[in-house]
């Protein structure tokens, strides 16, 4: 293991209890960022940055020290120069955006010409007044001027660049090794117990996805529905009896997504034991339900990207873990 840090402070104290604890597989290194590993390769690269955006840069594990969110659009940029190929990065970022628009935009153009695939999770955006009171009241307690003279200047610095909000988030890279990425942003669903292995095979579904990308390669696919997976489903009273209301696929482990199905999709989804295509269980629901095949194809197929995008179905021929 190699760790890096700007802090001489942190540098030290990751020295001594690396000693403490009898750990001798680990270089400690002192610089900015990503220049002490210059010109190496690694399979893993973690990071919590200083992403703070803040107008100052008084307190060194909080601020970047550049103007805005720059610190994060920076090691986006510089981290493929250390990726293996097939290697991953994670790393915790604060991005900020405007009033308008979309969270996901800033996202975009940081990674527009990556080499990496992108997968980031959002855990929560903040407003600027929000995001100013929470760090204020974090770094700024030993400070003697009020706290209404720091808000005042953090939302000065906050107008001078257009931000109106702040997300925070987890960033998945990794680098394909065809010379270019694809991007994924969308927020955290639940959380259940741990999920590294689920961003780990989320990449190899994504990439599944998109390599058999048309129709055809899709239905003529098979599939096996995840251990984790359960249907809940949601009555009501009707005609002296019970009636379905709703009914939602979940997942319990890991990553928690969760979806509404109709009575064909929960259907079609049980049926997927990974002997059969697509194709064949749609025809054979179709045949019991009524209605032609093609029909039933145009409205599940969506469905059934998201199905396996999300973990719920998991194709036959997917590659193992490291394969």
């Amino acid at each position: 293991a190699v760790l890096t840090d700007l802090n001489q402070r942190a540098v030290r104290f990751a020295k001594l209890n690396a000693r403490l604890n009898g750990i001798e597989n680990a270089e400690i290194l002192s610089g900015d960022l990503l220049d002490p590993v210059e010109g190496r390769k690694f399979d893993l690269v973690l990071a919590n940055p200083p992403f703070v955006v803040s107008p100052g840069s008084d307190h060194i594990y909080a601020d970047g020290g550049n103007a805005g969110d720059e610190i994060g659009r920076r090691i986006v940029r510089e981290i493929p120069k250390v990726l293996a190929p097939g290697g991953f990065c994670q790393l915790l970022l604060n991005w900020a955006h405007g009033a308008a628009g979309d969270w996901r935009e800033p996202l975009r153009r940081w990674f527009a010409e990556s080499p990496c695939d992108v997968w980031v999770l959002r855990h929560e955006t903040m407003s600027a007044a929000d995001y100013a009171a929470e760090w204020i009241a974090a770094t700024e307690t030993v400070e003697p001027r009020p706290f209404t003279e720091h808000h005042r200047r953090w939302m000065r610095f906050y107008a001078s660049r257009s931000i109106a909000s702040v997300s925070l988030g987890l960033v998945n890279m990794r680098l394909d090794g065809d010379g270019g990425g694809g991007f994924r942003a969308e927020d955290v669903p639940d959380l259940f117990g741990n999920w590294g292995a689920d961003i780990e095979r989320g990449f190899r579904l994504r990439a599944f996805l998109d390599a058999g990308a048309g129709e055809q390669a899709l239905l003529s696919a098979s599939f096996t529905v995840a251990e984790d997976v359960r249907l809940r489903q949601s009555l009501r009273p009707f005609d002296q009896g019970w009636a379905p209301e709703t009914m939602r696929v979940v997942r319990t482990r890991g990553l928690g997504y969760r979806g509404d199905v109709d009575a064909f999709a929960a259907g079609l989804i049980s049926r997927c034991d990974g002997t059969r295509s697509l194709a064949s269980l749609i025809e054979e629901l179709a045949r019991h339900g009524g209605g032609a095949p093609s029909e039933w194809r145009g409205r599940i197929l969506p469905v059934i990207r998201t199905m396996v995008e999300e973990g719920f179905l998991i194709p036959t021929t997917l590659p193992p873990s490291g394969g």
